[in-house]
């Protein structure tokens, strides 16, 4: 397997990448295409000379709310992934719809016995139903890894759209599955949020717009507990403040994405009934995730890294989250793009998450390859990331304690 990541405005590589391509012994490839550039013409053109230029490639790509390549952060670029393999098959399919029984159709058409992973590239605004798309998936090829996210529009939140092959499209999936019996595939996430204070009920909720919480207007309850001034000025403030729930042994992070009158519209869905806490971070605990993912993978089989982030982490911690990326590309070449929501499989169910890294990587070779990776700086014994760490404990301790005596006082 070859994976070669590129801009499209940098010729050389370009062309490097073309020949490439063109070599017989690879059996089949892969072109992704992130960027955040929404100009359907211009997108048309550059697809144009993909199809041209690599003709036994298949194509699929998103819009983004920003591009990674080989772990650096781009905005407005075109960001290409070629990813060639000698032995494992692809197949990509588009459905235009986003429901359980369209993503069983999908993913039954182009999984096979041999399928190892699948990669999904959905509209990122107008789905409702983005959790039964990929849980039916999972009931049906429950060893395949599903990853990808939803695409983005730098946060416009006006029009999102997903590529495949030489159409463009503002709804629906674009769908990419990996098989082979000689491939590798792994997947790993970093959330590395903390939850704080009390939990909460989701007592009015339809899809992702929640009315809401605890009997009161979703509005009110963040203003009381965050702030008046918490929506102020404008939304980008929002999803800095995370709702954390746990799936089993995941932990689930939803982010507020805009408000809607008297509703805050979130990424993925909350259901009602859902028990929610507040959660926040801080960039040493995200990088230093990061490094345990790569030190892990060191011990593992990896060519190629699919990174899907999302945008409230870019937000969060802007430019330091390149140190999380960086730990990845130590391993293997990194591509990706920032999301409205990733999509990621546990060993029990597929999830949509919010606020996460997400990471698949690919091999063709089952032993792993001798690297040597730097570690990189373990900034959570600074004096700052010591501070966050005993802040989070304190307001942990003294919400459980308090709830300990409400508690008794009931009784």
């Amino acid at each position: 397997m070859k994976h070669i990541v590129f801009l499209m405005r940098k010729e050389k590589k370009y062309e490097k990448a073309r020949k490439k391509a063109k070599k017989k012994k690879y059996k089949s490839g892969l072109i992704q295409l992130y960027t955040s550039i929404t100009d359907t013409q211009k997108l048309l053109k550059i697809l144009q000379r993909l199809k041209e230029d690599f003709p036994n490639c298949e194509i699929i790509g998103a819009t983004t709310a920003g591009e990674i390549a080989n772990a650096k952060m781009y905005e407005n670029e075109v960001v290409i992934s070629l990813s060639l393999f000698e032995t494992s098959r692809i197949e990509t399919i588009y459905t235009p719809d986003i429901t359980a029984k369209s993503g069983i159709k999908a993913a039954d058409t182009i999984c096979n016995s041999d399928t190892k992973a699948l990669v999904l590239l959905s509209e990122g605004l107008q789905g409702k139903d983005y959790q039964g798309f990929i849980k039916g998936i999972k009931e049906h090829h429950p060893d395949v890894l599903v990853a990808g996210g939803l695409a983005g529009d730098s946060f416009q939140l006006q029009r999102t759209y997903v590529i495949h092959n030489d159409r463009i499209y503002d709804r629906g999936c674009v769908a990419v599955s990996f098989s082979g019996n000689k491939l590798y595939a792994d997947n790993r996430y970093n959330l590395n949020w903390y939850s704080v204070g009390k939990e909460f009920t989701i007592t009015k909720a339809d899809g992702k717009a929640v009315e809401e919480i605890d009997g009161e207007n979703a509005l009110a309850l963040f203003k009381k507990y965050l702030g008046p001034n918490i929506f102020e000025h404008d939304i980008s403030s929002l999803p800095d403040f995370q709702f954390l729930y746990k799936d089993g042994s995941t932990v689930i992070s939803r982010t507020p994405m805009r408000i809607d009158g008297n509703k805050i519209i979130f990424a993925a869905p909350l259901k009602q009934g859902q028990r929610v806490r507040f959660g926040f971070s801080n960039a040493a605990s995200v990088i230093s995730g990061a490094n345990e993912i790569a030190s892990k993978l060191q011990h593992k089989p990896a060519e190629a890294i699919y990174i899907f982030s999302c945008i409230a982490r870019k937000i969060l911690l802007g430019e330091v989250l390149e140190n999380e990326f960086k730990a990845f590309e130590s391993v293997a070449p990194t591509v990706g793009f920032f999301t409205y929501g990733e999509f990621y499989s546990t060993s029990g169910d597929n999830a949509v998450l919010n606020c996460t890294t997400t990471i698949l990587t690919l091999s063709e070779h089952n032993t792993p390859t001798p690297k040597k990776r730097k570690q990189l700086p373990n900034r959570t014994r600074t004096k700052d990331s010591l501070t966050f760490k005993a802040l989070t404990n304190f307001i942990e301790q003294t919400s459980n304690e308090l709830s300990s005596n409400i508690h008794l006082l009931q009784q």
